[in-house]
This record gives C-alpha cells, sequence and structure tokens, in this order.
C-alpha cells in the first residue's frame, strides 16, 4: 500500500472523519503530524495520561542488560510453555493479508513475527507512547520495509470503519487500561469476516494474579481471565470466539514483571475472534 493509500483511511480519533490535506481533521481543525516516520494520530484531550515507557530503556546498553536479566530469571517450564506460544504464533502469522493491525506495539514482539512472516499483508504497527514507536518502528527498518508505524490509543484508534482484516497484538488486552473500549474500537475497524488475535497470558480467575491485579491495577484485571475476556468479546459484539490454551508453567518471581504473580499458574493463548 502506497502512503498516500494509507492517509486515505486515517481519520480524527476524536471526531471520526476522515483527515483531509495536511493530516488536518475538516470538523474540529486538529493538526496531526508525520515525523521521524511515524504518524502522531494521538489526542491529547482523549489521551493525555497514559502509559510512557522508561526512557532509560532506549539505550541500545540498558536495553541489552534488561532482556538477558529478565530471561535469565525464568524457569525452565516457563521458557518452554512461551516458545510453544511462539510457534502457535508464527503459523497463525502465515494467514495475514490485507491490512492488518498491530495494536500495543510497544518493543515489537508481535510486529517482527508479523513481519517475519512474509505475507502479502500490509502492516501497521501502533502505539500510544511515541518515544516507543519511534525506537521500534526504526529498529525494524533495519530488517524489514513496507511497514506503516502510527502513535495512537487503542481506545481511539484514527482509522475509518471497516478497513482492517486482522487486527492483533502480543499480550496487548493484558497492557492496555480498559478492556471493553479497547475491543469496541478494534471491532469497530474490522472489516466484516476480519478478527482479532492476541497472544497472552491468562490465569485462573480469583487466583493471586487476578485477586492483586482487582486491588492494585484493575483497570487491567479482566484481561487476565478467560471468562471475562470471552464476555468482553461477546459484548463488544464479537459473535464467534476461541481462546485455545498453548501451554501453561509456574511462573517464576521477576521484578521486571508485576504480573503473574509469582508461583501462579501463567496459561499462555492465543485468542481469536471474529467480526
Amino acid at each position: 500500500m502506497k502512503k498516500t493509500d494509507f492517509e486515505k483511511v486515517l481519520v480524527c480519533p476524536v471526531c471520526k472523519i476522515a483527515l483531509g490535506g495536511g493530516l488536518r481533521c475538516p470538523s474540529c481543525r486538529a493538526r496531526y503530524k508525520f515525523e521521524k516516520g511515524v504518524y502522531l494520530l494521538k489526542a491529547k484531550k482523549l489521551s493525555g495520561g497514559e502509559f510512557k515507557w522508561n526512557k532509560s530503556l532506549f539505550r541500545r546498553n540498558k536495553f541489552r542488560a534488561t532482556q538477558v536479566d529478565y530471561f535469565a530469571r525464568m524457569n525452565r517450564e516457563t521458557r518452554l510453555a512461551q516458545l510453544a506460544q511462539s510457534h502457535a504464533l508464527e503459523i497463525e502469522l502465515l494467514d495475514l493479508k490485507g491490512l492488518t493491525l498491530d495494536i500495543a506495539t510497544g518493543l515489537g514482539g508481535m510486529l517482527r513475527r508479523m513481519l517475519a512472516a512474509r505475507t502479502k499483508a500490509t502492516i501497521v504497527a501502533s502505539d500510544v507512547d511515541q518515544n516507543m514507536m519511534a525506537r521500534t518502528a526504526r529498529f525494524m527498518r533495519r530488517d524489514f520495509e513496507g511497514f506503516f508505524a502510527v502513535n495512537a490509543d487503542a481506545k481511539h484508534l484514527p482509522f475509518a470503519d471497516g478497513i482492517c482484516d486482522c487486527a492483533a497484538g502480543y499480550a496487548a488486552l493484558g497492557n492496555i487500561p480498559d478492556t471493553p473500549a479497547v475491543l469496541r474500537e478494534i471491532y469497530r475497524v474490522l472489516k466484516p469476516g476480519g478478527y482479532f488475535m492476541d497472544a497472552t497470558v491468562l490465569t485462573a480467575k480469583n487466583g493471586p494474579t487476578h485477586n492483586f491485579a482487582k486491588k492494585e491495577l484493575p483497570q487491567n484485571a479482566r484481561a487476565l481471565v478467560a471468562q471475562f475476556v470471552r464476555e468482553d468479546l461477546r459484548k463488544a459484539g464479537f459473535k464467534k470466539i476461541e481462546i485455545r490454551e498453548i501451554a501453561k508453567a509456574v511462573w517464576a518471581e521477576n521484578p521486571c514483571d508485576i504480573l503473574p504473580v509469582a508461583g501462579d499458574t501463567a496459561r499462555y493463548s492465543i485468542i481469536k475472534a471474529w467480526k
């Protein structure tokens, strides 16, 4: 897809009206930008207090050291479960086609897998943190071409109704506050027959992780339990829903992760839901 064609599917995240020349909204007159290879399409009035990554992680040595420490703390059971989920996800991604949206791109775990699948899909990376989106896009473009990068809030997506063939994420629901709002927006931008997919970790209802989240991170708690995820998908409009557990492992204590809680069983799953 050419840049000019991609810009035709962009809308103001506030008004949901197609952007005009210069990425200006013809209704509220807000002007959005394209800087350093990233479309800046987040409205401050809607998304002023969203999550931002610690900028120290952007330093290459710091990032590598953090990754080494993170994986060194994992037990063998968890590593095998993650590998099983990753393999299952890579098989799923071979079927990508059309306009495909990566929700909550972050460090690019899903984006890299999407691009490595080498399908004919047009990939759109999106993240609420402008700096993280710019960093990830810059690193990915060293190895891949032909994808778009957008700074956007998943609760207020800057895309027209019914234009995406797929919207997917890597632990997307668990990392974005207000799961119901995110799913309503994803449903809106999907074509009829399009689908949402999330490779994530689920835990038991009222188990250690869920109870901790209800108290400390209530906005994320529903995304941890299959029953609630299924309920929220149905309320958003999805009819056909599949939640497949790929593997499970007891989570080892890791200061890099607030969730899951150490000692709880992490269920590595792939969620799919069709419009």
